[in-house]
């Protein structure tokens, strides 16, 4: 039984490198909305860590604290609780991830409960884990690459070489081999990331090594 409470727990940054949750009521979602019950977070290194840090991450950006109650917090995964009068897409406990956010000052996935646009809502299988799919916003951004190299011929049947190996990098190499790149080179300084780039098919390189390896292998 999907049964929601009137209350809830989210976090609020209070000030810059401090954090603290707080009780809230559970949002009445907009007729354009979905209320998510929230299953999985990433954190996001350049959004979250800027504002937690309280460092602008746009030029002339403004960051008021304490700021949005729940936000930082666009890379989420979660199960739908109720939907808006408008939303014909998407049904009470059908699990979704948030593919999109709309780049707007409101309230994130830092919390118990979300409403959020349900276009902004992809509706998933509940056979992959939270932790699998709260990063596909990320990936969504990725992509926006391979689309820009789409009128210039894309990289299928290309070498494709990726050049740091973190959260976007993996993203990346996955998204080169969906593509139909002919080989993908991943170029990291450190182990663990050539590690897991490698058990997704790349061939890895230390990127000190990168100039001279890539040399060799073009003869």
């Amino acid at each position: 039984m999907n049964i929601v409470p009137e209350t809830m727990k989210q976090l609020v940054i209070t000030a810059p490198g401090q954090v603290a949750w707080t009780d809230a009521p559970v949002p009445t979602p907009l007729p354009d909305e979905a209320l998510v019950r929230v299953s999985g977070v990433s954190t996001c290194p350049h959004w979250d860590l800027h504002i937690v840090g309280g460092e602008p991450m746009f030029p002339g950006q403004v960051l008021a604290y304490p700021y949005h109650p729940g936000q930082p917090g666009h890379e989420a995964v979660g199960v739908v609780m109720a939907v808006g009068a408008a939303v014909h897409h998407l049904t009470v406990g059908q699990p979704v991830v948030a593919w999109r956010d709309p780049g707007e000052p409101r309230p994130g996935f830092y919390a118990q409960f979300n409403a959020f646009r349900a276009v902004d809502l992809l509706a998933v299988s509940d056979a992959y884990r939270p932790a699998q799919l709260a990063s596909l916003e990320l990936a969504m951004c990725v992509e926006v690459s391979f689309q820009q190299l789409a009128p210039f011929g894309g990289v299928k049947g290309r070498r494709v070489a990726i050049a740091g190996l973190g959260p976007a990098g993996l993203v990346a190499v996955q998204l080169a081999r969906y593509h139909g790149a002919a080989e993908v080179i991943g170029i990291d300084p450190v182990a663990d990331r050539r590690e897991l780039a490698a058990s997704l098919g790349a061939a890895v390189v230390h990127s000190g090594e990168a100039a001279a390896w890539l040399g060799r292998s073009q003869r």
